[in-house]
């Protein structure tokens, strides 16, 4: 099986809790499983721990933004339509104007995603005013703006 990097310390965990363990989690989660988590620590080399916890912390920070600009983060679909986990974008820009800049980048972009989509700023919800509108919220430099395609479950 191939673990990304950014997962292979979680993966090390999963992988040494037993099964037996794994069961008690499922009716009683907290503390059965911080006691699985801990057996699991127990069993790690610590010098392998520590490398391990120093490459996931330089790989788990999302790139820096470029001066004047701000980051939009692509999820799931999103993600694989424009072929990017993020991007950045100058800045400030009108978010109505978002939509309009992410479709000239990525056509196509909006009828299969976008129009169907929620948007944070910064973590809080965002409605996007229509295309090419200077109303609303304005993206600042250093901003984080995600594009949230919806997803099914079943």
């Amino acid at each position: 099986m191939h673990v990304l990097p950014e997962y292979s310390l979680m993966y090390q965990f999963i992988t040494k809790i037993s099964d037996q363990d794994a069961i008690y989690a499922i009716f009683y989660p907290t503390t059965t499983l911080l006691e699985a988590v801990a057996n699991a620590l127990k069993s790690t080399d610590s010098s392998e721990l520590l490398a391990s916890s120093r490459s996931l912390s330089a790989m788990s920070s999302a790139p820096s933004t470029p001066a004047g600009h701000f980051n939009v983060l692509y999820f799931a679909s999103a993600s694989s339509f424009t072929g990017k986990e993020q991007e950045a974008l100058p800045a400030p820009m009108p978010l109505g104007k978002l939509f309009a800049e992410l479709e000239a980048r990525h056509p196509g972009l909006k009828a299969k995603i976008l129009d169907s989509c929620l948007v944070t700023v910064n973590l809080d919800y965002v409605d996007v005013p229509a295309d090419g509108s200077n109303e609303g919220a304005v993206i600042q430099e250093a901003d984080e703006v995600a594009i949230i395609p919806p997803v099914s479950s079943g």
